[in-house]
């Protein structure tokens, strides 16, 4: 956060205002240490560009993906750093911020010239919205599976499975039992020939929900 700070008050707001400026310029920058000068260099490097303005874009680097690297970097270097583990929402409502034109930490319009405000980059943000969105959902749904759900049968749960189904327990109760899901438990009884097929047994479509 300290380094974008010292970044905007000296002018910086932009990859775009950021190329126009030497090692040296930016080592003045008061607060802006040689660790962090160091990084954002790396950062311009990899994306092949280079303080004073770009390298040479006739080396294969088409406009479309010149563009998607200042962008990367903006979020890279003008972005502050944060704790990395980041929600879809909290994602979303970054993603939302930038394709409506507005700096998601300052709440201030971008500048006209930043590459977040071309047309295609606004539709690409919407699309990583919605994208999000969706992933946000799954990730809802997968919360209200049992905890074993999705992973690998034990030797010692399936002897247990089929005892339990031998005693006549009800579906309902091995599925909690074995926190799975009541289609998995008929699944594993079709895979361990306890039964032909799934409809011998009256599964419930609806997860389980667990107690915390």
């Amino acid at each position: 956060m300290r380094a974008r700070v010292s970044l905007r008050d000296a002018g910086i707001s932009t990859i775009d205002d950021l190329l126009t400026k030497t090692e040296r310029d930016l080592g003045k920058i008061k607060n802006l240490g040689r660790i962090t000068l160091a990084d954002i260099v790396d950062q311009l490097r990899l994306a092949g560009l280079s303080l004073q303005g770009p390298i040479e874009e006739s080396k294969g680097a088409s406009n479309s993906k010149v563009t998607a690297r200042r962008i990367a970097l903006e979020v890279e270097v003008l972005v502050p750093r944060r704790n990395l583990s980041m929600s879809p929402l909290e994602a979303k409502q970054i993603i939302e911020s930038l394709a409506n034109g507005i700096d998601p930490e300052t709440g201030e319009i971008l500048p006209a010239q930043s590459p977040v405000n071309s047309p295609q980059v606004i539709r690409a943000l919407f699309v990583a919205g919605k994208a999000l969105d969706s992933m946000e959902k799954r990730a809802g749904r997968k919360n209200l599976l049992p905890g074993n759900a999705g992973l690998p049968w034990t030797e010692e749960e399936d002897r247990d499975l089929l005892a339990s189904f031998d005693a006549g327990t009800p579906l309902k109760d091995v599925a909690t039992k074995h926190s799975r899901t009541q289609r998995a438990i008929a699944s594993r009884l079709v895979r361990l020939g306890r039964i032909k097929d799934r409809s011998e047994l009256r599964v419930s479509t609806q997860p389980e929900i667990q107690n915390p």
